[in-house]
């Protein structure tokens, strides 16, 4: 979209004292675009001119009718007998879950997903994929130009290729040998930048277009509704049984770095340029080649009960294989936050997991989540995919600005983590309130529950890309419909 601008009009006066003084220029003003046009924007940065290559479209025309009812046949996950009472992956039937998943997502894809076409949103002719609005309006980390991606948390070394101690991990998945190669350990001090685009299928979809309508007079207006004895919720929630979401995630770490990553498809993504000399990230984007890590899974399944499955495959370069999807290795699933299991309770009355099963078939290093509960390669190993997505919430009203933390530093609560979550285990009881937090954390809010110690807020159903998106539109209702300057925090190890 080409910038307007308003020019100020400056009249000459007549005084020549007046004339002959400086008269600054006035600097112009962007004017601020329509809601609809801000949220539905394909990239936040725009493709530079002379650009040949792949160039993102965003999918958002959303279903005008309901899909069919969710059955064996429109999803087929349902025909997969799974036991939600056993953590064993196998006789859970958890790996021919993943697999009808997989297999699901892969269909009309390229065998390698390779930058050329890239994801594509069509299967058979009709759109089987949808993508989330308002996440191309913030400049720090909205959709690049290329694949849709936006920026997610920068991972280091030992995220993928483990720590010193031999083993770690409730299932003791083996480590990687340190790579020790000076190009990697400089990469190393500033972390792996990850970016990431997720997709909702036409379940998800028809739930989208009626939380964030594209046309009318409240096109790009995130709608919600006020249920007696409930809190406010966005339209169209809960999504419908049937929804699947699933969100690739790619890294700028390479095979030299990470040797798993052999052979993973290398996708060109407009992400942040590396100061050399100062060594931190940039808000200057530059088209640069990142690999895909994992691919993670959300899809709605009535027998879940949180109704939420969540599920992460892993790259594997290793693996036996023809194509890039069969050397995509499940991971494990989730579906449940364990609120029995420490850090939810002191440590001396912790009960083993029951709601994480990780894939003991899996040989690659991988760092799981507080506890053993599910995280990916690139996820926040103090937290668990269950956990960070259950505190998706936005603040009441719509378009009041979001402050994560707990009362009274914020008005939602920290899915990101905060100073104490996940502590080490020993004997030694927690302190009340760091009980309390990570009791809190690692607990479950089945749709429409709230949270705890919050008021005011509204349920995203466990989306947290639909939170993305009421923050941004927060942003554009209270920034004068503009976005944010860019800034990046430097990342921590």
């Amino acid at each position: 979209m080409s910038s307007r601008v308003v020019f100020i009009a400056c009249l000459a006066l007549l005084c020549a004292a007046c004339k002959s003084q400086s008269v600054p220029t006035p600097k112009p003003v962007e004017e601020a675009p329509p809601a609809n046009e801000a949220a539905f924007r394909d990239a936040a940065v725009p493709a530079p001119p002379g650009y040949t290559g792949p160039k993102f479209k965003l999918s958002a025309d959303f279903p005008k009718a309901p899909p069919p009812a969710c059955t064996p046949q429109t999803c087929p996950w349902l025909s997969v007998d799974v036991s939600f009472a056993t953590t064993d992956f196998d006789k859970g039937g958890w790996g021919k879950y993943m697999t009808v998943l997989r297999n699901y997502i892969q269909q009309g894809q390229d065998p390698n997903l390779p930058d050329q076409p890239g994801f594509v949103t069509t299967v058979n002719g009709a759109t089987r994929w949808y993508n989330m609005p308002w996440m191309s309006f913030d400049l720090t980390s909205g959709r690049e130009f290329v694949h849709g991606c936006t920026n997610e948390r920068t991972a280091f070394l030992n995220d993928f290729n483990g720590p010193s101690a031999p083993e770690i991990g409730q299932h003791g998945f083996p480590k990687l040998e340190l790579v020790k190669s000076a190009s990697c350990q400089e990469q190393n001090k500033v972390g792996f930048e990850s970016w990431s685009v997720g997709f909702y299928n036409e379940y998800g979809g028809w739930a989208l277009g009626q939380a964030i309508p594209r046309s009318g007079e409240q096109g790009g207006v995130p709608q919600t509704v006020t249920q007696p004895s409930q809190l406010s919720t966005m339209k169209g929630l809960p999504f419908p049984e049937g929804t699947l979401v699933t969100k690739i995630l790619t890294t700028s770490a390479t095979p030299e770095c990470v040797p798993a990553l052999k052979n993973a498809p290398v996708w060109n993504v407009d992400r942040h340029v590396l100061d050399t000399t100062t060594q931190e990230y940039t808000c200057a984007r530059s088209v640069q080649p990142n690999h895909i890590a994992q691919i993670d899974v959300a899809v709605v399944d009535a027998r879940a009960p949180n109704r939420w499955v969540y599920g992460t495959f892993v790259y594997n370069g290793a693996l036996p294989g023809a194509t890039f999807w069969e050397r995509m290795q499940p991971l494990g699933v989730q579906w449940g936050s364990d609120p029995g299991s420490w850090p939810a309770v002191q440590p001396q009355a912790s009960k083993p997991l029951t709601a994480s099963s990780l894939n003991p078939a899996v040989n690659t290093y991988q760092h799981e989540g507080c506890n053993g509960r599910l995280a990916g390669p690139v996820d926040n190993a103090l937290s668990s995919c269950m956990s960070c997505h259950m505190a998706g919430y936005a603040a009441s009203p719509v378009g009041t600005p979001i402050t994560q933390g707990f009362p009274p530093s914020g008005n939602v609560p920290p899915i990101f983590g905060f100073s104490g979550l996940c502590p080490l285990p020993d004997t030694t009881s927690l302190a009340a309130t760091q009980l309390s937090q990570n009791n809190a954390y690692f607990n479950d809010y089945p749709y429409p529950a709230s949270y705890p110690g919050y008021t005011g807020l509204i349920s995203m159903d466990s989306s947290l890309q639909l939170q993305v998106a009421m923050e941004q539109y927060a942003v554009f209702n209270t920034h004068n419909g503009l976005p944010k300057a860019c800034t990046l925090d430097k990342p921590k190890n």
